[in-house]
């Protein structure tokens, strides 16, 4: 049995893909099969439902303590998880339910995670105690791993890997949807996926960078909601 930690059952596309990039990947390598695999999540009969696992809800201290103590390994992620950005909350409660593990004696895995951003001395030096005593970490960036190696991170080894996204086959739905959308404009078609971001450019400087992008290759710019409404208005 194993137990997941990340953004799930929130409406968010992208990590809905990444979790299903996830159970692939563990069937792939010989895992146990979903049915064996526990999502904590914001609504677990949705996630249930969407992905063919077991799913309790996150926020409940006793559900999330339950999972962890019926599973053998607690995987945190993927996505931007450890990081204070959006809410120094949301870095606490991922930190907690790691610590919940490493509690009992599970153990823990960072699962292609971005790390970061990490503004406050505090959250810094949170991160690099609960991820030292990590059995496995792999982030999916080269300045994710930067950030863990200057926060002080020393073991164990961080991996670079692919986000889990991209174990999943192409969409044959959604390349209809895009062909549609696209008809008549000029190719390469470039998707932009856009979130609200505090330390973003924000929509002036998006704005720029498309057109600055439209001009140097060519092409027409997709863009590609995650999770509405904020992305969707960012995008318009």
């Amino acid at each position: 049995m194993i137990c997941v930690s990340g953004y799930y059952g929130c409406g968010n596309m992208g990590d809905e893909a990444v979790l299903a990039g996830m159970l692939a990947a563990i069937e792939q390598a010989g895992g146990p099969h979903r049915q064996d695999v526990t999502v904590l999540s914001q609504d677990p009969p949705s996630t249930r439902a969407l992905h063919g696992v077991l799913s309790e809800y996150r926020m409940s201290r006793k559900a999330v303590r339950e999972s962890i103590r019926h599973s053998k390994l607690l995987i945190s992620g993927g996505g931007s998880l450890l990081q204070d950005v959006t809410s120094i909350r949301s870095l606490l409660y991922y930190l907690w339910v790691a610590r919940q593990a490493l509690s009992i004696g599970r153990p823990v895995m960072f699962y292609a995670q971005g790390i970061g951003p990490l503004k406050r001395a505090a959250s810094r030096w949170m991160v690099r105690r609960i991820a030292d005593r990590a059995a496995w970490i792999t982030v999916r960036d080269e300045g994710s791993a930067v950030l863990l190696k200057e926060i002080g991170v020393s073991r164990p080894t961080v991996e670079v890997v692919a986000d889990p996204a991209f174990v999943l086959a192409p969409s044959a739905e959604g390349g209809s949807l895009l062909r549609t959308a696209m008809e008549g404009k000029p190719r390469p078609w470039i998707g932009l996926s856009l979130r609200p971001w505090e330390s973003g450019p924000g929509a002036g400087g998006w704005a720029e960078m498309a057109d600055c992008v439209v001009e140097q290759v060519g092409g027409s710019i997709a863009f590609i909601p995650m999770q509405p409404p904020g992305d969707v208005e960012l995008s318009r």
